[in-house]
């Protein structure tokens, strides 16, 4: 039945179906058998398949961060200040798979370096150049884009903040209806976790800030 049943997926898993399965174990940990029902098409050995893949992929990740610098080293790029320890109430079972209170502020500084050449420029080296990093960037030309810009208020599909704003943007992907900011952070992080993060983030640039509050000031005043 899970070989032969026409409903059945064959194509490769989507950033999507990704972002779900973890966001469904954050919820109800490992019953891949609850999960395939809320993601028709995948059978529960897809499911438990592809979250062992996706946790090496993040074993991979945290490797790599355990040579990028301490917090200090990216102050440019995000608010050092409001790395904390994430509270209880915040955190899922996610959390205990990498060290999220030294690498969350990490994470935030990746999503805004789009390329290595930018990152060398920097002079913000936050991974080694064999895997990592160009690793990611060329999935994500695969998965995402193209972009269009943000005219009207909208809301991100993955991290539920509105943009255009300081935390997501102004772009947004017309294949997964993320905003680009989503697309650039790793695939573990989910709900309060993903907002933590991308509250992190400092805006680099300030025309995005003046938009944003013009936008914003038109929609409060009806125009």
């Amino acid at each position: 039945m899970n070989h032969l049943n026409p409903r059945l997926k064959s194509s490769e898993f989507t950033a999507l179906e990704d972002a779900t399965i973890w966001r469904l174990y954050a919820t109800v940990g490992s019953q891949w058998a609850k999960m395939s029902k809320v993601m028709p098409g995948r059978t529960d050995n897809n499911l438990k398949n592809r979250f062992h893949n996706l946790k090496r992929q993040l074993i991979r990740e945290e490797d790599g961060r355990l040579r990028s610098p301490e917090p200090e080293g990216y102050a440019r790029l995000v608010h050092v200040d409001r790395v904390r320890d994430i509270p209880a109430y915040l955190r899922t079972k996610i959390e205990d798979m990498w060290k999220y209170q030294r690498n969350i502020g990490l994470v935030a500084a990746e999503s805004i370096l789009h390329s290595v050449s930018s990152l060398e420029e920097s002079n913000h080296k936050l991974h080694e150049k064999d895997g990592g990093m160009e690793e990611r960037e060329e999935e994500g030309l695969r998965r995402f884009g193209p972009y269009e810009l943000v005219t009207h208020p909208i809301q991100c599909g993955r991290c539920g903040l509105l943009l255009p704003s300081v935390h997501c943007g102004n772009e947004i992907c017309t294949r997964t209806r993320w905003c680009k900011v989503c697309t650039k952070v790793s695939m573990h992080l989910t709900g309060n976790v993903l907002r933590e993060c991308l509250n992190l983030r400092k805006i680099q640039n300030p025309e995005l800030i003046h938009c944003t509050r013009k936008l914003l000031k038109d929609v409060w005043d009806g125009r």
